[in-house]
């Protein structure tokens, strides 16, 4: 999931933003391209979407969810869930891009964290990956030859390293075309994954 996608995400990914897709590819090989794609601009790959909507309820302060670590310590978010990452991929050289990772702070500060720069919304004033990346060095991103240099934590890389899921396993929907139970696909949103 890319949070806070902006026009130059759109760009990135080939989507019209006045007219985004609402559901998933039915070509798998299609939706695999979009999902590495995701990855590519700093998304967060959640293990399941129970398990996103869990740490989301922590970042907003839901008391329950605070409970709900503090009877079971696994439950705690990782260092990736907690990540903030943004990704600019310049015009040159080419291959380069520029990576700012972060953390946004869900459970109290732990220390050493890497925290979300107080000003990060300037990020999405961007108008070109090569704005995007002017802004993201200025913050404290790095940049890097090519995408084999980045070792921040961060799910860039996760396709190729065979992510199994950091708190459980990954959960694989598959698609479901909403035809098949005469419905207009719009109604399976929410319904279908």
């Amino acid at each position: 999931m890319l949070e806070n996608a902006t026009p130059l995400d759109f760009d990135f990914l080939d989507l019209d933003p006045l007219d985004p897709p609402l559901r998933r590819n039915a070509d798998q090989d299609a939706e695999d391209a979009f999902c590495r794609a995701l990855l590519r601009l700093g998304a967060i790959w959640w293990d399941s979407e129970a398990r996103r909507t869990f740490v989301r309820k922590l970042e907003y302060g839901d008391e329950e969810a605070f409970n709900a670590i503090d009877a079971n310590e696994a439950l705690k978010p990782s260092r990736l869930e907690r990540g903030w990452v943004r990704v600019a991929w310049p015009s040159q050289p080419l291959g380069a891009l520029c990576v700012l990772a972060c953390e946004k702070i869900i459970i109290g500060r732990a220390g050493g964290e890497r925290l979300r720069p107080q000003h990060f919304g300037i990020v999405s004033l961007a108008r070109t990956m090569d704005e995007r990346c002017t802004v993201l060095q200025r913050l404290g991103g790095n940049l890097y030859a090519s995408i084999d240099e980045v070792q921040d934590p961060t799910f860039l890389k996760a396709w190729e390293q065979n992510h199994h899921g950091e708190k459980g396993p990954l959960v694989k929907a598959e698609f479901i075309d909403p035809s098949i139970y005469g419905g207009h696909p719009d109604e399976a949103l929410g319904t279908f994954q």
